[in-house]
């Protein structure tokens, strides 16, 4: 078993048509187990992340926020290993 953790900074290039939406910077963190061998593994991980941008449509103008958990997991496989 091997434990990781980690954090960064990203991004976003969004786009709306019609109407804007602007591009941001966020922040995420990650936490995860992977267990298995050296040719093949299995995961596991959730993620968190932090963005806040503007979006304007016509009359509508408002802040919005693309926060959240997401969880992730599967089965990698590596060749020659």
């Amino acid at each position: 078993m091997n434990p990781y953790v980690g954090a960064g900074v990203s991004y976003y290039f969004l786009d709306s048509n019609p109407g804007s939406i602007e591009n941001k910077s966020g922040i995420y963190g990650v936490a995860g187990l992977d267990f298995g061998g050296k040719a093949s593994h299995f995961f596991v991980e959730a993620m968190w992340r932090k963005l806040d941008t503007t979006i304007a449509l016509n009359s509508f103008n408002t802040d919005a926020k693309f926060d959240g958990v997401a969880g992730n997991a599967g089965f990698v496989w590596r060749w020659g290993a």
